[in-house]
C-alpha cells in the first residue's frame, strides 16, 4: 500500500522507479489523493499545472472550490503518475 500518493501526486518518473525496483508479481495499492479522499489538501501538494490555474495562492484548497480546469489538471497528473504501474500490470 502506497500512502505517499495521499499527500501529493508522484511523478511518472518516481512511479517508474517503483516499478523497476519491485519484484515480479508485486502489486501496488495506491491511496487516493487526499484532495479527493478528504475534500481538501495543501495547495503546495497540487501538481504545478493545477497550482498555476488557481486564482490566488491559498495554503489549503477545498475540492468544492476548484474549477473544472484545475480538477482536470489534477486528474491528468494522477493518471500520468499511475501509468507506469498500470502498464507493468502492477496496479492492485
Amino acid at each position: 500500500e502506497m500512502t505517499v500518493s495521499n499527500y501529493s501526486i508522484p511523478t511518472p518518473e518516481q512511479t517508474q522507479g517503483w516499478v523497476d525496483s519491485a519484484p515480479k508479481g508485486f502489486l501496488f495499492h495506491i491511496k487516493l489523493l487526499g484532495l479527493f479522499a478528504f475534500g481538501q489538501i495543501e495547495a503546495v501538494s497540487l501538481p504545478p499545472a493545477a497550482r498555476a490555474l488557481l486564482p490566488e495562492s491559498p495554503s489549503q484548497v477545498q475540492l468544492a472550490d476548484l474549477s473544472s480546469e484545475v480538477l482536470d489538471a489534477v486528474w491528468g497528473a494522477w493518471h500520468r503518475a499511475l501509468e507506469p504501474i498500470r502498464a507493468a500490470g502492477m496496479l492492485g
